[in-house]
């Protein structure tokens, strides 16, 4: 089609990283048979993961302390990182 801009990157056909598929701790959790805590928390220090606020959770302090609060996300991991986690679990990274 003339004029329609095309998403493909100038070196190659990688489609940028905005046109990759996206996964959420859960789907790749039972993809992995691991908890979701488990993905995220190897997802979370990973570069290329989007960290979408999703609010605020305070926990119930029994002994009257104030606590912190944690912040919640959502996390949307591309194929490539999600990929490149796998394969640091496996050990096939250098």
């Amino acid at each position: 089609m003339p004029g329609k801009m095309s998403i493909v990157r100038a070196f190659g056909e990688e489609p940028a990283r905005f046109d990759e598929r996206h996964f959420l701790a859960g789907e790749l959790a039972e993809l992995w048979h691991v908890s979701r805590a488990t993905v995220a928390r190897w997802a979370m220090d990973e570069p290329d993961v989007l960290r979408v606020p999703i609010g605020i959770r305070a926990r119930a302090a029994a002994d009257g302390k104030p606590r912190k609060r944690a912040h919640l996300f959502m996390l949307r991991i591309p194929e490539s990182v999600a990929r490149r986690m796998w394969e640091k679990r496996l050990g096939r990274r250098k």
